[in-house]
């Protein structure tokens, strides 16, 4: 019987993507320790059935463009002798917003959120690819 709700719908649709994603990528994925020229390129093993891979991997961190804002206009006003609850008003945000732009860590406050839970473990993933660690075990 075949049942047509949401949650079963999200899932055929998973299993879908995953058995498409492990059919067109290669079951060992290898990633050079020597990867400092900025083109991509790829190698002869890689290139199996039409498929070429990447070897130039770029782990950059992308900043939220409003935050940044947020966080420059608040420790602008500090700086000018503003208190908490008048920078609140001028940038119609909480004063807890501002306390905590005011004690926090600009790369953990601007950083863009994460796109995939996944991305929390990209350093892993790579060093476990690169010591020879298949994708499956990964």
């Amino acid at each position: 019987m075949q049942i047509a709700d949401h949650f079963h719908l999200h899932q055929n649709l998973l299993e879908a993507v995953k058995n498409t994603v492990n059919s067109v990528l290669p079951v060992d994925i290898r990633i050079p320790s020597n990867c400092d020229s900025s083109e991509p390129t790829t190698s002869p093993d890689s290139e199996e059935g039409g498929k070429k891979m990447s070897y130039a991997v770029d782990n950059f961190t992308e900043y939220d463009e409003k935050s940044v804002q947020l966080y420059n206009a608040i420790r602008e006003y500090n700086s000018a002798g503003y208190s908490n609850r008048q920078i609140s008003k001028m940038l119609h945000c909480s004063r807890n917003t501002v306390t905590k732009y005011l004690n926090g860590d600009y790369e953990d406050l601007c950083r863009k959120d994460f796109r995939s839970g996944m991305d929390n473990f990209y350093d892993y993933i790579i060093k476990s690819l690169i010591a020879g660690i298949s994708r499956k075990d990964v």
